[in-house]
């Protein structure tokens, strides 16, 4: 059954050897560089984050976590950048539009996290300003153990990066209901031989109805699920919604 229509799943995975130091940080073991400040998660996104480490121990290569619009997405892997970053272990986080490696660097700057940026010159520059208009400060750093990337960018010039891919310990990718094995997402984490791969979504189905597990015709060997959007609404993190429509007479017009 394809990965993003199973309502549960273990699937076939690919065992791969876990760092001993992994075993610590399903405990979520803190250790804050100078200058970080601690990321506060809420209890949903510290279960989220839980299961994807256990994941990882368990020996699962590429995890899938799945939560809603809304909850976090971005708070969540940027801790986990973080807590993988002092624990040695270079992270890529991988996205395919300009605006949203403006987002997740911003996201990265209100926790004081240096970090290091592939992008087009204009993107970066744009970025810099940014940081330096919102924080007072540039939180850019070509030496940071947390890099975002424009997917693109990264797949066109990967002969000048290619010694700082096989550096990184694990990639991320927002938005990987597009990762398939054969286009430019499965692509980008080709680039990585010595890494593990999270993927996050809120929506794990594609219109074309392709699988993402490694199994069928994506890269993903396991998926762990957040809260639902309902329990979100209850319990106060999400708005409640109504729908609406406008009125129309498209009706009296079809033949």
């Amino acid at each position: 059954m394809p990965l993003e229509v199973s309502p549960v799943l273990i699937l076939k995975s690919t065992k791969i050897n876990v760092n001993r130091r992994l075993a610590l940080s399903i405990e979520i073991v803190r250790t804050c560089c100078e200058g970080i400040k601690m990321i506060q998660l809420r209890s949903y996104q510290h279960d989220l984050k839980v299961q994807i480490l256990q994941a990882w121990r368990d020996g699962y290569k590429n995890v899938l976590a799945r939560s809603p619009t809304g909850s976090g997405k971005t708070v969540l892997f940027s801790d986990l950048s973080v807590f993988l970053s002092t624990q040695t272990e270079p992270v890529c986080i991988a996205v395919h539009r300009k605006e949203l490696v403006s987002q997740i660097s911003l996201t990265l700057c209100s926790f004081g996290i240096y970090h290091n940026i592939i992008a087009s010159k204009p993107t970066i520059r744009g970025i810099i300003s940014e940081q330096r208009k919102d924080f007072g400060k540039q939180w850019y750093s070509y030496k940071a153990d947390v890099t975002v990337v424009s997917v693109d960018t990264l797949n066109s010039r990967i002969d000048n990066h290619r010694t700082w891919a096989n550096s990184i310990k694990v990639w991320i990718i927002d938005e990987a209901a597009h990762v398939l094995k054969t286009n430019k997402w499965g692509k980008l984490t080709d680039h990585f031989p010595n890494a593990r791969g999270l993927g996050v979504t809120a929506t794990p189905q594609r219109l074309d109805r392709a699988g993402l597990g490694s199994h069928a015709k994506g890269v993903f060997d396991v998926m762990v699920h957040g809260p639902e959007v309902k329990w979100l609404i209850e319990e106060g993190y999400l708005c409640d919604y109504k729908l609406g429509f406008p009125k129309s007479d498209y009706e009296a017009h079809l033949r």
